[in-house]
């Protein structure tokens, strides 16, 4: 069977192909990053990809398309460090997404923050790029806790627990003056008390597997 035919054509062309697509969302995350989606011209894009205007619409159909695949992108590459570590203890995994997460942020603050705060932006993109990638960690989350994603009270404490969104904002803007491993373990501690309170909204809830994990570290 050919390499194409179990999905991984690496054909010259197909490599070209690949290798176009990347410089062009290179070229657009920085420059939406510098001067945002409005003022980011296609002509500028393909420009700093170095490639010819036509092939910006082949790959991603519209500005449009390109700068929601720019934001899906940065949403992946945030939730990276919650989606790794496959055989690590669920409270490592917490702790190390909530580090990367924010070392991220520290490191691309525009597209960043813009994506962290996005369930108050304006721009629809970003708001929903944002939420596709919080639903995709909660649902990782909660199956290490082993708490039902679908619980209406897991669902509204995930919803709104936004201490993580503000944190992470106010960290950044305030040039990382606090320690890193000191704000973890200040939002391992909210994430405790708010399911601990979510006994208030579901009695029958059983958190104690949650808080076990959620013990602040000796």
């Amino acid at each position: 069977m050919s390499a194409a035919e179990h999905g991984c054509d690496t054909t010259p062309r197909a490599r070209r192909r690949t290798a176009t697509r990347g410089r062009l969302l290179w070229a657009a995350r920085e420059l939406f990053a510098e001067n945002g989606f409005d003022d980011t011209t296609v002509a500028a894009i393909a420009r700093r990809a170095g490639t010819a205007h036509g092939l910006l619409f082949h790959h991603f159909g519209s500005k449009h398309g390109l700068y929601r695949a720019v934001l899906d992108e940065v949403v992946a590459e945030m939730d990276a460090a919650f989606l790794a570590g496959a055989g690590a203890a669920p409270e490592d995994v917490i702790r190390g997404g909530l580090r990367g997460h924010l070392r991220y942020g520290a490191e691309n603050p525009t597209l960043a923050l813009q994506l962290v705060a996005g369930s108050r932006s304006a721009d629809t993109d970003v708001r929903e790029s944002s939420q596709a990638g919080r639903d995709r960690v909660v649902g990782v989350l909660s199956s290490r806790l082993g708490v039902e994603v679908d619980n209406p009270t897991v669902v509204l404490v995930a919803r709104t627990f936004a201490a993580v969104d503000e944190a992470s904002v106010q960290w950044v803007l305030g040039e990382q003056s606090l320690p890193l491993d000191t704000l973890v373990e200040w939002l391992i501690e909210s994430a405790a008390a708010a399911m601990r309170a979510a006994r208030l909204l579901d009695p029958k809830l059983d958190v104690d597997g949650v808080l076990a994990v959620l013990r602040p570290r000796p």
